[in-house]
């Protein structure tokens, strides 16, 4: 018998087809490397908008899960909530974890937690979705973008999902854009600087004919 899904009803957001090479913003813009205590003002009590993307990933419950940066306890403690059994967070900042060890409490006991760097991240499986709210748009560098594409693309399924929050995205043709948001935690007056949840989806390897 085939497992529960977790999938949600998408939400009324125009969906943007897209070269997951091009950036999805043209905008000039400087991002700021930012530690994850410097971000966690931007983690919501409810995180709606990051439940969202992913209830549109259609998960199983047993399949593997990946946050990336541990800026967000609460979607943390709301994933176990929904009944998703195999989650793993991963982080520079040993801080960083330990809030999201001291926000689970006991819970903690069913969440991986990874004391490394997600540039350098060499997983022992692949996973269905990969989550990062803080480190990607934190990058300044082209190279560096071009880096985590390369580890996100190892770690993930092929059909994987990637939910990313930044302003623009050079991911390479192995990922296509499927959705896109604002993200209104951080959104400025200028429009220029408005950052963007997205919902990318890992191109499986092409076979080749016989």
């Amino acid at each position: 018998m085939r497992a529960r899904r977790f999938g949600r009803p998408r939400l009324g957001v125009a969906h943007e087809r897209m070269n997951g090479s091009m950036p999805v913003s043209e905008r000039s813009v400087s991002p700021h490397v930012l530690a994850p205590a410097a971000v966690s003002g931007f983690a919501p009590e409810q995180p709606s908008h990051s439940l969202a993307l992913i209830h549109a990933c259609d998960l199983n419950p047993d399949d593997p899960i990946l946050d990336v940066g541990a800026a967000d306890p609460p979607l943390i403690e709301a994933l176990l909530a929904e009944g998703f059994r195999d989650i793993t967070v991963i982080a520079s900042s040993a801080d960083a974890l330990d809030a999201v060890r001291a926000r689970l409490g006991e819970r903690g006991d069913r969440v991986k937690l990874l004391h490394a760097d997600p540039l350098h991240f060499h997983p022992l499986c692949r996973f269905a979705l990969w989550h990062d709210g803080v480190l990607f748009r934190g990058l300044e560098h082209p190279e560096e973008r071009q880096q985590y594409a390369e580890v996100a693309q190892q770690a993930l399924r092929p059909e994987g999902h990637l939910i990313l929050t930044g302003r623009q995205f050079e991911l390479g043709n192995q990922f296509e854009l499927l959705d896109s948001q604002p993200a209104p935690e951080a959104r400025s007056r200028s429009a220029a600087h408005e950052l963007l949840h997205c919902r990318f989806c890992r191109h499986a390897p092409r076979r080749l004919s016989a």
